[in-house]
């Protein structure tokens, strides 16, 4: 009777020993599906297949019952103006019991997102955060729209248990319009061709980024990223978006800005600094009658260049 106890309590420590490494197993899992979505390793229409490699525990999961699902995101409503992008950080709290959840994404035409659904392993009484990406068009009105964001469990397909919306206004002044990246070429000094070529820090996705050359052999600082603005404009300010995958190699801290009206004379309109972090940085000038603006990296993180988005704003030349 004491062997029968004793295998019992050793049964029941290897059984709880197992639980604790599923569940810090799929905690892991639901970070890692995070980040893969930011750095746009993992498309969001295959996030739930990785979430459905976890295997038969993950099945249990579940199936483990219905789940109590909560829905809020930071920032809580967004101002913007045409062709920036912003990561809304979606947070799914858990009250009820362990379980994979979809979140769906549904911004209000013409706003986009990469991001139409993801899927991420919820433990009970957890919180994960998910990141979602915005983009508002250069053709986007200005007004208000919304962003509508809704999750269920997995093992519950239907309506979705918990929505929330996600209010976004556009607007900007006559002077500070987006010179429309779709009439834009782009060249650089130095890139990673193909993948982190010039074009990918105007194409309005934040997991795509212009990179100076580090492969085979690499490229140092001062290196540059021109643009051809298809016609002269007004050019008022530079926005720039860093890359936001966890890695800031390129990071530009020092720059200087310069303008030209036929591409092979340039002068500076603006220099400065900015903090080597993943926030969006802003550098205004005065570019009358530009047909090329020209961002001249002096000082980056591991001394190297790159940009997830680059944004050009002002408005068209009165001559043009």
């Amino acid at each position: 009777m004491r062997d029968r106890r004793l295998r019992v309590h050793v049964v029941s420590a290897v059984v709880s020993a197992r639980t604790h490494r599923t569940h810090r197993v799929h905690r892991i899992l639901a970070a890692a599906t995070a980040f893969l979505l930011l750095s746009g390793v993992l498309p969001a229409a295959l996030a739930s297949g990785a979430a459905a490699a976890s295997g038969a525990s993950g099945a249990a999961a579940k199936a483990s019952g219905p789940s109590s699902l909560v829905l809020s995101a930071q920032p809580e409503r967004l101002e913007l103006r045409q062709c920036m992008t912003e990561i809304i950080r979606v947070a799914v709290t858990n009250q009820s019991a362990a379980t994979f959840v979809d979140v769906h994404i549904s911004p209000e035409a013409p706003l986009w997102s990469p991001n139409t659904r993801i899927s991420t392993y919820v433990p009970a009484g957890a919180t994960v955060t998910v990141p979602v990406q915005l983009y508002v068009p250069e053709e986007t009105l200005d007004g208000g729209y919304d962003v509508e964001l809704g999750a269920e469990p997995e093992a519950q397909p239907g309506p979705p248990k918990a929505r929330l919306s996600v209010p976004v206004a556009v607007s900007a002044p006559e002077d500070r319009r987006c010179v429309p990246p779709s009439q834009m070429g782009v060249t650089s000094t130095s890139a990673q061709e193909p993948e982190n070529a010039a074009v990918k820090a105007i194409d309005g996705r934040t997991a795509t980024i212009w990179h100076a050359r580090f492969r085979p052999d690499r490229t140092f600082l001062p290196q540059s990223i021109t643009f051809d603005l298809g016609g002269r404009y007004d050019v008022a300010e530079l926005s720039y978006q860093p890359r936001v995958d966890g890695n800031l190699n390129g990071t530009i801290t020092a720059y200087t800005i310069l303008a030209s009206e036929d591409g092979v004379t340039f002068t500076e309109v603006a220099s400065g600094t900015w903090v080597g972090d993943a926030t969006r940085k802003t550098a205004a000038f005065s570019a009358p009658g530009a047909r090329h603006i020209q961002l001249l990296a002096t000082e980056g993180i591991a001394d190297y260049a790159s940009a997830a988005e680059i944004v050009l704003f002002g408005r068209e030349s009165a001559a043009e």
